[in-house]
């Protein structure tokens, strides 16, 4: 898995940088650091929690159809689909910290004189960014589906209701089963119900794509 040497920022920044600002540069660091890892924890937990009921052979998905319409309660089941939602929407809300605490790093390495961290946001480091190719980069992101969809869908979560989460099963092409986010809208814009499964592709492409933009921050910096 790709990773991103903030130690080797670290050391650039210190040939042209205070050590007022080294030192937030680190924190943000240190930061993304955690919150990276703590996505890939979450996804991990809602993965293996779910393991041994995540099989997709006919007798699979029969067998999970007999135990949601089932009089008698499956209690572990419940607790694993449980834990299984949780986790996924703490993945979703980790991971749409990361380009925010990236424009933070980004600030500092190539505006040391911005000084207020509350004056700092991923879209308006977006719009001010100086160097062409790097900022198409930061634009292709923020306009991807996956960013746009993780920014709605976390905002919606902290601000205004729970994206409901219910569990689908079914035979399909893919047998799928699984949670299913409910449809929303956010700012006028629809955001038609999802899988499980896609999520999880969305909050790994949103760290993947911040780890590789932070790799092209070390090249950007000299």
């Amino acid at each position: 898995m790709a990773s991103w040497n903030l130690k080797a920022l670290r050391e650039k920044l210190k040939a042209t940088h205070d050590k007022h600002s080294i030192e937030r540069a680190v924190i943000c660091m240190d930061s993304f650091d955690w919150k990276s890892k703590a996505a890939l924890y979450h996804v991990y937990t809602a993965d293996e929690v779910f393991s041994k009921y995540s099989g997709r052979k006919d007798k699979d998905v029969a067998e999970m159809m007999n135990r949601l319409f089932s009089e008698e309660s499956d209690v572990e089941f419940e607790k694993a689909r449980c834990i299984r939602e949780f986790s996924l929407v703490a993945a979703a809300t980790t991971v749409h910290t990361l380009p925010e605490i990236l424009a933070q790093i980004i600030a500092v390495s190539t505006d040391p004189e911005i000084r207020s961290v509350h004056s700092i946001s991923f879209n308006g480091v977006v719009k001010k960014m100086m160097n062409p190719e790097y900022k198409s980069k930061l634009e292709a992101f923020q306009e991807s589906f996956e960013y746009q969809y993780v920014h709605a869908f976390t905002n919606t979560v902290k601000h205004i209701s729970l994206v409901k989460p219910k569990y689908s099963v079914g035979f399909d092409t893919q047998n799928y089963h699984g949670v299913v986010f409910d449809s929303f809208t956010f700012k006028g814009e629809d955001f038609e119900s999802i899988r499980d499964e896609k999520l999880v592709e969305f909050i790994n492409s949103i760290r993947s794509h911040c780890v590789k933009l932070g790799q092209e921050l070390n090249e950007l910096v000299n």
